[in-house]
């Protein structure tokens, strides 16, 4: 593979070049073409650059899905600065948190998200200092807006513009995209634009992205999987992007049906939640052509059902934050068993291996170990946590993913699960996602979670979390049946639990310290 050697902002141009009439938005209805966005975005540039926002500017949007943070996000990749997307789940502490470990210099942000309004908390954050701070749009609380900050730049001209733009190198940050997880300091992960646009361009090539399709944004757009595989893929593909009107699952297939959009990429808990509408048939899905799923694990029968009953050729993918986004995807060309069984192959340009998790040697095919990543996609550490840094990624340059997997004789990847997730019943490696994939496939199951609980005997046990479909009551003698025919004996759970749901994480994957803490106390037991 050739490396490609462009800034994203140098990719963004050149498609608004060769396509500038083609649509490149669709939100509420209303169509933006390349060319228009493109001078939307050249606008929001000139104000950034008279705000004083330059290469190297650390600059945070908290912001909803739709255009006006795309060019956000587009205005401050053109001008070099580092994007710092914020999760809009974001409470006050987290946010002040996550502004101050990345040291951000600027903070926009929306109106809000659910019942959060986001002007209070951005004037209570103690970052950012509030001439610092502004309003994606005009909110009634006195923060300047992105349009006054555009007036500003009137008098920057087309020529100082570029001389900015020529600044920045493939070498620069790009982003600080925070990892998932529930606790602790967030971490920071550090990628360049020769990183970003490498693995988008891996990212559209695998899904035979061309400027026909139409991606509808389903994911958060701070999330490393919304930003390579959805907003740059359609991009760099000159392909448009349907903004649903929110992200309620009715609106995306409204927005599907209407847009007629052909690539939906998705987290399993979202997949899931479409196929879970007892009114699906009603929405014309047949635009419909591909996707890539990833994100957390999910059973083949699941996998097999969204084709099935979306019409799509759906792909596997596997990726990571600290790999920048996906790193392996199937392919249309494999049978509907390698994609439902594997998460396809390593990237042209990323090199893979399975490394034993006690010796570090390479594990033969067949042989499960730990996943492990070397090439342009690796990260460059976590911000300001240099020494962190050294753990997931050796003096060889291998980022050692914390998943684990085995590869077959054509070097296709199998995921087994996370390292850290495994069970270690009285001496027995269990894997949860094992046990998951035979669960969801029982009858009237919705979502489930299998996670350790403590043991004084067995130091840990088995406990499932089971959330049933609408209407559907548990039968808890069927289940462990189901468990017992499918199982060996000590990998069957001692506990079924029967939430209403399954704590999440802003990223849609599974929260598993908050469902353990849960169901600790719901079982009554003890840390031990």
């Amino acid at each position: 593979m050739e490396i490609i050697n462009k800034t994203i902002g140098q990719i963004f141009r050149e498609t608004a070049l060769r396509c500038p009439e083609r649509d490149a938005v669709v939100f509420h209805g209303k169509h933006c073409t390349y060319g228009e966005l493109k001078r939307r975005v050249d606008r929001l540039v000139k104000g950034m650059a008279a705000l004083g926002i330059r290469r190297g500017s650390h600059v945070a949007v908290w912001a909803n899905n739709r255009p006006a943070a795309l060019e956000c996000f587009l205005a401050v990749w053109s001008l070099g600065a580092v994007l710092i997307p914020v999760s809009t789940g974001c409470n006050a502490r987290e946010l002040n948190a996550c502004l101050q470990t990345v040291d951000a210099e600027y903070l926009i942000f929306d109106t809000g998200f659910r019942t959060t309004s986001f002007a209070p908390l951005a004037g209570a954050q103690t970052v950012v200092p509030r001439d610092r701070v502004f309003a994606l749009e005009d909110d009634s609380s006195g923060y300047c807006t992105l349009a006054q900050v555009c007036a500003m730049g009137q008098g920057v001209s087309d020529g100082e513009l570029e001389a900015l733009e020529s600044l920045v190198t493939p070498d620069d940050w790009d982003c600080f995209l925070f990892t998932s997880g529930s606790s602790g300091r967030p971490h920071a992960v550090v990628t360049t634009h020769r990183s970003r646009v490498n693995n988008v361009w891996e990212q559209a090539r695998a899904i035979d992205a061309t400027c026909q399709d139409r991606y509808c944004i389903i994911l958060p757009m701070y999330h490393c999987f919304s930003i390579s595989a959805i907003l740059l893929s359609a991009i760099i593909s000159g392909g448009c992007l349907c903004f649903p009107e929110d992200r309620h699952i009715a609106t995306v297939l409204t927005t599907i049906s209407r847009e007629r959009c052909t690539v939906l990429s998705a987290v399993p808990t979202l997949f899931i939640a479409i196929l879970a509408r007892r009114d699906l048939n009603q929405y014309d899905l047949s635009s419909l052509r591909t996707g890539m799923i990833g994100g957390s694990t999910y059973p083949p029968e699941l996998f097999a059902r969204i084709c099935s009953e979306m019409g799509m050729t759906l792909l596997p993918s596997l990726g990571q934050t600290e790999a920048t986004a996906g790193f392996t995807s199937g392919s249309a060309e494999d049978s509907l068993e390698l994609r439902m069984t594997t998460v396809g192959s390593f990237f042209p340009g990323v090199e893979g291996k399975i490394a034993d998790t006690v010796t570090g040697q390479v594990c033969p095919p067949g042989t499960m170990g730990e996943i492990c990543v070397r090439g342009y996609n690796v990260m460059q550490g976590y911000y300001d946590q240099g020494q962190l840094t050294c753990e997931p990624v050796d003096a060889d340059g291998w980022l050692h993913t914390g998943d684990l997997g085995c590869l077959d004789g054509a070097g296709r990847l199998r995921y087994c699960g996370r390292i850290r997730e495994m069970i270690n019943r009285g001496g027995e490696r269990i894997s949860p996602a094992e046990i998951e994939n035979v669960i969801l496939a029982y009858p009237g199951v919705y979502q489930v979670k299998v996670i350790s609980i403590p043991d004084r005997h067995y130091i840990e046990e088995i406990c499932a979390c089971i959330v049933m479909e609408a209407g559907r009551t548990p039968d808890l003698e069927g289940l462990k049946d189901h468990c017992r025919n499918q199982l060996a004996y000590y990998k069957v759970p001692r506990y079924f639990l029967f939430p209403d749901r399954i704590p999440l994480l802003s990223n849609g994957k599974p929260d598993g310290s908050a469902i353990r803490r849960a169901a600790i106390q719901a079982l009554g037991l003890e840390e031990i």
